[in-house]
C-alpha cells in the first residue's frame, strides 16, 4: 500500500516537475518525480534557515539543468542569503536572461546583491524594475516600503561615498581574526585589552547551532603586547565565562575588569536572550556571569549593553514591548551597589520605528554610538552618534563612509584618548565571514581627542586566614573609598585565599571581608598616600 502511495505521489510531480528536467530523454519518470520531491525539501531547508543544506539540493539538480530558471534564482537567492553577493548575482543574472518573469521578486534581489557589491547605479536599474510589478498597493504595502528604502540607501551611499573621512581601517589579521566568524570587539579605556566573540571549532563543547549549521560563541581576549606594538594571539577567555551553549561578548567594562555577556539558558534566563555580568578575580580569571536583574532582563530580547565609567549609568538594547522599534535603546541609574532603578527608553530622538541593533557609551559618559536600520544608512545597519547636550541627546549623525559601507556595520567601540576604534564587518578581502577591523581616526576627529590621566596606581594584595593560618576560599573582598562611600570593586578570594586589587594611589580605601560560616566580618583601613613602591600587602585573619 505504501509503495502504490509513492508511487502516485510521484506520478503527480510530472507534470509539475517538467520546468525542472527540460532534457527528457535523460532522466526516468521516476527521477524527475523525485526532482520535485527534493525542490520542495531545498525550499524548507531555505524557509527554516538551512541555506547551506537548500543550496546542496538546488547544485545537485542545477548539474543537469543550467539553464532552468528556477533553479538558477534560488541558487543565487541562498548565495545572497549566505552573503555570497558576487555568486548570487551571478546566478540572478542567469536567470533573468533565460526568463525574466520567473519569479516577481527577482529583480528586487538582484538589486539588493548589486547594491552589497557597491555597484549602486546597476542595483537602480533592477529596483526601477521591479517596483511595476507591484500593482496593488495595499496588499504589497510591505514591499513598497521596502524598494524605496533600497533606494534611498542607494542615494545616501553615494553622497556619502563622493564625501568620504579621513581614516585608515585596517584588518586585525589572523591574531585576532580566523576564518570563521569574529565579531563584537570591546576594548578597555586604555585600549590594552581588547575582547571579542567567535565562533570556532575550538568552541567550548564543540556543538553547532542547528538554526544558522555554525559553532556556538565563545568570548576571546587579547591584550597589547606594548614592547612588540602589537595584539598578541587571541584566546579563549580563562575561566568560567565560556560554557557550552552560546556565550557573547557585549561589552568591556572600561576598567577591563568586568565583561557583559550574552546568554540564553532557558529555564534558567528568560528564555529569550538576557544580560549577565562576568568579574575578573585576582587570579585573573573571569569569574562566573550573573543575570542583571529583572529591570534589565525580561521576557522579551535583551543585548548589548555598555555601562558609563562611574558604573552608574546602563545602557543596553531591548525588544520589550513599549518601545518604538523591533529593538530600542534603554538606560538604567543605579539606585544602591547591587540594585538598577527602572529601564527608561531613549526616547525618539535617538530609536526609531525599525531596529536599533548595538549601543556603547564613551567612558565620557556624554557620548552615544549605536547601530541602526532605521535611519540614512547606506546599507542595512549604519553605526550613528549622538551627544548629550543642554540635558537631552542631540540628532544623531551618521559617522559616514568608509566607517560605515553597504554592508551591516553593527559593532563600533573606541578607546578613551579618542584615536582608535574597532568594528567588526564583513568585506570580501577578511579572513572570513565577519572580521574585526581597526579604525585609524588620528586624522578625524569623531570625538575630541584627549590624553588618558596620569594617574598613578598601585597594587593592593594579601590573603585572607582562618586562625589556623589556614587560606580561606571563596571569600569576597569589599572595596570602600572612604571619601564617598562608594563600593569601588568585589573581589572573591582564589583557593589559596588570596586576592589581589589595584588602586589609584593617593586615596584611603577601606577593605572588608566576609563569608558564610565566619562569626566575624574583617575590616582594614589603608591610606596609600604615602606608600613607596607599586605594592602594597595587606592580610586579614576571619574568626570561626
Amino acid at each position: 500500500m505504501k509503495k502504490i502511495s509513492l508511487i502516485v505521489a510521484l506520478m503527480s510531480c510530472i507534470s509539475a516537475s517538467a520546468f525542472i528536467n527540460p532534457d527528457t530523454t535523460a532522466r526516468s519518470i521516476f527521477e524527475k518525480g523525485l526532482d520535485q520531491i527534493r525542490l520542495q525539501k531545498a525550499r524548507h531547508l531555505f524557509m527554516t534557515y538551512d541555506y547551506q543544506g537548500a543550496l546542496a539540493i538546488y547544485e545537485a539538480l542545477h548539474l543537469y539543468n543550467q539553464s532552468n530558471p528556477i533553479l538558477n534564482y534560488r541558487i543565487g537567492e541562498c548565495n545572497f542569503a549566505m552573503r555570497a553577493y558576487e555568486t548570487s548575482i551571478y546566478y540572478f543574472d542567469k536567470a533573468q536572461r533565460t526568463a525574466e518573469d520567473v519569479h516577481r521578486e527577482l529583480h528586487l534581489n538582484y538589486g539588493k546583491a548589486l547594491h552589497r557589491m557597491g555597484e549602486l547605479d546597476r542595483a537602480m536599474e533592477q529596483f526601477e524594475k521591479f517596483k511595476p510589478k507591484l500593482t496593488d498597493k495595499a496588499k504589497d504595502e510591505y514591499l513598497w516600503d521596502e524598494v524605496n528604502q533600497m533606494i534611498e540607501q542607494i542615494n545616501t551611499a553615494k553622497q556619502m561615498m563622493a564625501n568620504p573621512v579621513n581614516v585608515t581601517i585596517k584588518n586585525l589579521g589572523d591574531v585576532i581574526n580566523s576564518k570563521y566568524d569574529d565579531h563584537g570587539p570591546s576594548v578597555s579605556k586604555d585600549g590594552k585589552l581588547l575582547v571579542f566573540t567567535s565562533r570556532r571549532p575550538e568552541t567550548k563543547g564543540g556543538r553547532i547551532d542547528p538554526y544558522d549549521n555554525k559553532y556556538l560563541e565563545d568570548i576571546y581576549v587579547a591584550t597589547w603586547n606594548e614592547k612588540e606594538k602589537k595584539w598578541d594571539k587571541a584566546e579563549q577567555a580563562k575561566g568560567r565565562l565560556n560554557t557550552e551553549d552560546h556565550d557573547g561578548c557585549l561589552s568591556l567594562s572600561p576598567n577591563g575588569e568586568e565583561i557583559y555577556v550574552y546568554k540564553n539558558e532557558g529555564d534558567a534566563g528568560s528564555g529569550s536572550g538576557d544580560i549577565y555580568v562576568s568579574r575578573m578575580s585576582s587570579s585573573g580569571k573571569w569569574g562566573t556571569p550573573k543575570e542583571l536583574g529583572k529591570t534589565i532582563n525580561t521576557t522579551y530580547f535583551e543585548s548589548s549593553a555598555s555601562i558609563t565609567e562611574d558604573e552608574n549609568k546602563l545602557f543596553f538594547i531591548s525588544e520589550r514591548k513599549d518601545g518604538l522599534g523591533s529593538g530600542d535603546i534603554w538606560m538604567v541609574e543605579k539606585i544602591s551597589r547591587k540594585e538598577w532603578g527602572e529601564a527608561k527608553n531613549l526616547g525618539d530622538v535617538i530609536n526609531t520605528s525599525a531596529d536599533e541593533r548595538m549601543v556603547f557609551v564613551h567612558p565620557d559618559g556624554n557620548t552615544l554610538f549605536f547601530s541602526s536600520n532605521g535611519r540614512n544608512t547606506m546599507g542595512g545597519y549604519d553605526i550613528f552618534m549622538s551627544k548629550f547636550e543642554n540635558g537631552q541627546w542631540a540628532k544623531p549623525t551618521n559617522l559616514g563612509y568608509p566607517i560605515n559601507t553597504v554592508n551591516d556595520e553593527i559593532n563600533f567601540t573606541l578607546t578613551y584618548d579618542n584615536k582608535r576604534a574597532y568594528t567588526s564587518a564583513f568585506k570580501y578581502s577578511g579572513l572570513g565571514e565577519i572580521d574585526i577591523y581597526e579604525i585609524d581616526l588620528s586624522k578625524h576627529k569623531i570625538v575630541e581627542p584627549r590624553e588618558l590621566p596620569k594617574i598613578e596606581m598601585i597594587t593592593v594584595t594579601g590573603t585572607i586566614y582562618t586562625t589556623d593560618s589556614a587560606g580561606v576560599s571563596g571569600c569576597k573582598i569589599e572595596l570602600i573609598e572612604n571619601a564617598t562611600g562608594n563600593l569601588i570593586k568585589e573581589k572573591i578570594t582564589d583557593n589559596n585565599g588570596q586576592y589581589s586589587f589595584i588602586v589609584e594611589k593617593g586615596k584611603v580605601y577601606r577593605f572588608i571581608a566576609k563569608k558564610a560560616g565566619f562569626i566575624t566580618t574583617e575590616s582594614a583601613e589603608i591610606k596609600t598616600k604615602d606608600i613607596e613602591g607599586k605594592e602594597l600587602v595587606k592580610n586579614m585573619i576571619l574568626k570561626q
